[in-house]
């Protein structure tokens, strides 16, 4: 994981999240939010963040039968 200080430096790890403040964290194109708990546990013991992630609501839909909607033909390219 890669991190942006003040300076513009780029840094190995998360030394560039600010450790006060709200931090706005944005994915772009990530693999239907299943990251998010690596996201999470490495903000969480390392910046004592809490990450809050959200989806698309297609991924919480539920089928008639009670199913969640395959979603594995988004992994394709």
């Amino acid at each position: 994981m890669l991190s942006t200080t003040e300076d513009g430096k780029v840094v190995k790890g998360l030394a560039g999240v600010p450790l006060e403040g709200p931090v706005l964290y944005i994915g772009y194109h990530m693999l239907l939010g299943l990251e998010v708990i690596s996201l999470v546990s490495e903000f969480l013991t390392q910046r004592n963040i809490l990450l809050r992630g959200i989806a698309h609501p297609l991924l919480f839909e539920r089928l008639r039968e009670g199913r969640l909607p395959d979603v594995s033909t988004f992994d394709s390219i």
